[in-house]
C-alpha cells in the first residue's frame, strides 16, 4: 500500500509545532494573567488620581473667580450705593445704576472667559430677588433684561448661604438647573458657588456662579479614556453621569431611587463609612473597579468609579508577548530547518517530474513521452496521471482550435454590433447636448424677461410723477384758453416747462435701452457710478414702499461688463425689496432698509447687498442659486434671477456670488478679482 507524502510531512510538522506551541502557551499563561491585572489596576488608579487633581483645580478656580468678583472695586462700590437710601456712592461719586453697568460688564467678561459658567448673578440677601444676571448661552453672553429677573428666596442654596462668613464660598448640592421653579430643558447639571456680600455690618447680597458640571469637571474627557467606563455620583450615591444608562442620572429630581449601590453594592462603604476609595476585581468579567471620593468643599463631594474591562488586558498582553518573541523565533528557526531537510528529500522525484513536464510544454503537447518515476507515493501517481493527460491533450487541442475559429467569427459579429450601437449613442448624446443648449437659452431668456419686468415696473414708478405734472399743465393750459389769458409768452413757458419733463422721461427710456444693450467686450467703468445708476432705476419704487437704501461706496475703477453687473445688482436689490415687503406684511410699522457696500479688499472688489428682513431660512440657504427655485408665491418669481446672477458673476466677471445671513437679514456678497485704481 502506497503511503501519502502529505501524511508523512503533516505528521512530522504537527509533532514539532505542537511541542513548540505547547511550551510557549504554558509560559505565557503562567505569567500573563497576574501581570495584566496588576498593570490594569495601576493604570486605572493613575487615571483616577489625575482626574482628582483636575476636578480639584477646576473647583479651586471657581472659588478663586468668585472671590475676585467679590473683591472687585465695581462690586464693592455697588454695595455701597445699594446700601445708600438714594442709591449713591459718595466715595467714587457714582450711582447704583452706574455700578450695575460696570458689574454687568465684569460678569460678562468672566462668563466669556469661562465656558462652564452659564449664569453669574447678584441676588438680594434679604428678599432673594435677582439684581443682576448674566447668561452664557453656548458662547452668546448677554445681560438678562430687568423684567426677566426672578426671585430665588425659595431655593436652598440662597437660605444656606445666609450664614457664610466674610470670604467663605459655599457650594450647593449638584442638581438640574431650574427656571421659574421648573427644570430647564435641555438639562443642565449644575453646581452653584455663592459668596456673601456685607456692608455696614449687614448682609446685602450674594454673588452666585452657576456652572455646568459636565464642562467644569470635564465629563467629555471620559470618552477619550479608551476601554475604561466612568460613573460619577453625588455624595448620596445618585448618578450624575452614567454613559451606559443616561436615564438613571439625577434620579432624585424625578423621585427615583436609582443609586449606584443598586448596581455596584461593593461601593456601600464609601457612602456609609465615608472612606476615601474602594477597589475590587471581578474574575468573571476580568474587570477591575476603582472608586474614589473627591472633596469639593467641607460639605460637598462627588464619587468617581472607573471600570477597566478585559479589553485592557488584551492591550497589555502585547507588552508581554514581546518578551516571548525570542521563544517564537527559536521555534520557527528549528521548524524551518527541519522542514527544509524534509523538502530536500522529497524534491528529487519532483525535479524529475518537472523536467518531463517542461519537455511536454516545449513540444506543445504534440508528442507523447514516457514517464518512469517510482517513489511509491503521490508523485508516482502524479506521473501516471500526467502521462494519461498528455494523451488527452492532443485530442483537446484539436477541439480548442475549432472552438477558437468559431469564437473569432462571433467576436467579429459582436464588434460590428457594438460599433453600430456606439454610433447610435453618439447621435443621442449630440441630441441631448443640443436640447440642453436650447433649454439654457430659454432659461436665459426667461431671466431677461423677468429683469425687464422689474425695469418696466421701475420706469412706471418714475413716470408717475412726470405724467401727473404733464396732465396738470395741460389742464392749466385749457383753463387759460377758456379764460382768454393765453398769449405767446404763456405758451412759451408751457412748452419750456413740459419739455424738461419730456426730456426726463426720454432719458429714462435711454437708460432702459442702455441697461439691456449687449456688451461684446469688456470696458473700463466706474463701479460707484454703476451702482448709483442701478439704484436710481429702483429709487421711485423703494420710496413708494418707504424702504430706506443706504450706500457706502468707494471710488473704484473696474474693467468688465457694466450692464451685466448692473443687471445682477438690480436683481439683488429687487429680491431685498421683496423680502422687506413680506416682512412688512407680518410686522406692523416695520422699517425696511437695504444697504449696498462697495470696497477694495486686498486685490479684490467686494460688493455687499444686505437687508434687515430677517434672513433666508438655513434649510434652504444652500438652494437659493438653483435654477427654478423660488420662495415667492406662484406667479411672482421665475426662480432664475439668482441662478443667472451667479452665472454672470462667475462666467463674465470671473468672480464669485455667495449668500449668508447676519444678525439682521440676508447678505449677498460679490467678489471680483483685480482692482484698477481710479
Amino acid at each position: 500500500m502506497k503511503s501519502k507524502i502529505a501524511f508523512k510531512f503533516a505528521i512530522t510538522t504537527m509533532i514539532v509545532a505542537t511541542f513548540g506551541v505547547g511550551i510557549l502557551a504554558w509560559l505565557s499563561y503562567k505569567q500573563a494573567k497576574e501581570l495584566f491585572i496588576q498593570q490594569t489596576e495601576q493604570t486605572i488608579i493613575n487615571i483616577s488620581q489625575n482626574y482628582y487633581e483636575k476636578v480639584s483645580k477646576s473647583v479651586g478656580m471657581l472659588k478663586y473667580d468668585l472671590t475676585m468678583l467679590r473683591l472687585s472695586n465695581a462690586v464693592q462700590g455697588m454695595m455701597r450705593a445699594y446700601s445708600d437710601p438714594f442709591g449713591y456712592d459718595a466715595k467714587n461719586n457714582k450711582t447704583f445704576f452706574q455700578y450695575k453697568r460696570e458689574v454687568g460688564n465684569l460678569f460678562e467678561v468672566m462668563a466669556q472667559q469661562n465656558d462652564p459658567y452659564f449664569q453669574i448673578r447678584l441676588i438680594d440677601a434679604k428678599k432673594g430677588q435677582e439684581l443682576l444676571r448674566v447668561e452664557n448661552n453656548e458662547g452668546n453672553v448677554y445681560i438678562l433684561p430687568e423684567a426677566q429677573l426672578q426671585n430665588k428666596w425659595h431655593r436652598d442654596y440662597v437660605r444656606e448661604s445666609l450664614d457664610l462668613k466674610d470670604g467663605e464660598v459655599y457650594l450647593s448640592k449638584i442638581s438640574l438647573n431650574r427656571e421659574y421653579r421648573t427644570i430647564e430643558l435641555p438639562y443642565k447639571p449644575t453646581i452653584r458657588a455663592t459668596t456673601l456680600l456685607r456692608y455696614g455690618g449687614e448682609k446685602r447680597a450674594f454673588i452666585v456662579i452657576n456652572s455646568n458640571i459636565k464642562k467644569l469637571f470635564g465629563f467629555d474627557s471620559f470618552k477619550l479614556e479608551k476601554d475604561i467606563t466612568t460613573y460619577v455620583t453625588d455624595d448620596s450615591g445618585y448618578y450624575l453621569y452614567n454613559p451606559l444608562y443616561p436615564e438613571k442620572e439625577f434620579g432624585f429630581e424625578f423621585g427615583r431611587e436609582q443609586k449606584i449601590i443598586n448596581d455596584f453594592p461593593q461601593l456601600k462603604p464609601i457612602y456609609t463609612n465615608k472612606v476615601s476609595n474602594v477597589s475590587w476585581y471581578d474574575s468573571k468579567t476580568d474587570s477591575f473597579y476603582y472608586a474614589q471620593r473627591i472633596k469639593l468643599s467641607p460639605e460637598r463631594s462627588i464619587v468617581v468609579l472607573k471600570e477597566g474591562g478585559s479589553s485592557i488586558f488584551k492591550k497589555r498582553s502585547s507588552e508581554y508577548i514581546a518578551k516571548l518573541m525570542w521563544y517564537v523565533v527559536i521555534a520557527v528557526i528549528f521548524m524551518t530547518i527541519f522542514a527544509a531537510l524534509m523538502v530536500w528529500k522529497l524534491t528529487k522525484p519532483i525535479t524529475k517530474l518537472t523536467e518531463v513536464a517542461r519537455a511536454i510544454a516545449q513540444s506543445e503537447g504534440r508528442s507523447v513521452l514516457s514517464i518512469n518515476i517510482h517513489t511509491n507515493d503521490e508523485i508516482e501517481e502524479l506521473a501516471e496521471s500526467l502521462e494519461t493527460m498528455l494523451k488527452t491533450l492532443t485530442e483537446s487541442r484539436r477541439e480548442i482550435e475549432q472552438f477558437a475559429l468559431k469564437l473569432e467569427n462571433e467576436v467579429a459579429k459582436k464588434t460590428e454590433d457594438l460599433q453600430k450601437l456606439n454610433s447610435e449613442l453618439e447621435k443621442k448624446v449630440q441630441e441631448g447636448i443640443e436640447e440642453l443648449r436650447k433649454k439654457d437659452e430659454t432659461m436665459l431668456q426667461q431671466a431677461k424677461l423677468a429683469e425687464m419686468g422689474e425695469m418696466i415696473g421701475a420706469i412706471a414708478h418714475q413716470w408717475r410723477q412726470p405724467l401727473n405734472a404733464l396732465a396738470l399743465n395741460i389742464q392749466m393750459l385749457e383753463d387759460m384758453a377758456a379764460d382768454g389769458d393765453l398769449n405767446e409768452k404763456s405758451i412759451e413757458e408751457f412748452i419750456e416747462r413740459n419739455m424738461k419733463t419730456i426730456q426726463f422721461m426720454s432719458k429714462t427710456i435711454d437708460d432702459f435701452r442702455n441697461f439691456y444693450r449687449e456688451e461684446k467686450e469688456k470696458r473700463n467703468f466706474n463701479l460707484k457710478s454703476a451702482i448709483e445708476e442701478t439704484i436710481s432705476l429702483q429709487k421711485a419704487q423703494l420710496e413708494a414702499r418707504k424702504i430706506e437704501i443706504e450706500t457706502i461706496l468707494e471710488d473704484i475703477e473696474i474693467k468688465g461688463y457694466k450692464n451685466d453687473l448692473m443687471q445682477v445688482l438690480l436683481n439683488l436689490i429687487s429680491n431685498a425689496r421683496d423680502a422687506i415687503m413680506e416682512k412688512c406684511k407680518k410686522v406692523q410699522n416695520f422699517s425696511g432698509k437695504i444697504t449696498v457696500i462697495a470696497k477694495k479688499q486686498d486685490n479684490e472688489i467686494v460688493i455687499l447687498v444686505s437687508d434687515n428682513a430677517g434672513g433666508i431660512p438655513e434649510n434652504i440657504l444652500h438652494r437659493v442659486f438653483d435654477p427654478y427655485f423660488t420662495t415667492k408665491e406662484e406667479g411672482k418669481g421665475t426662480g432664475l434671477g439668482l441662478h443667472m446672477a451667479r452665472r454672470i458673476i462667475e462666467e463674465k466677471m470671473g468672480g464669485t456670488l455667495s449668500a449668508y445671513n447676519d444678525k439682521n437679514g440676508a447678505v449677498f456678497e460679490i467678489r471680483i478679482k483685480g482692482v484698477n485704481e481710479g
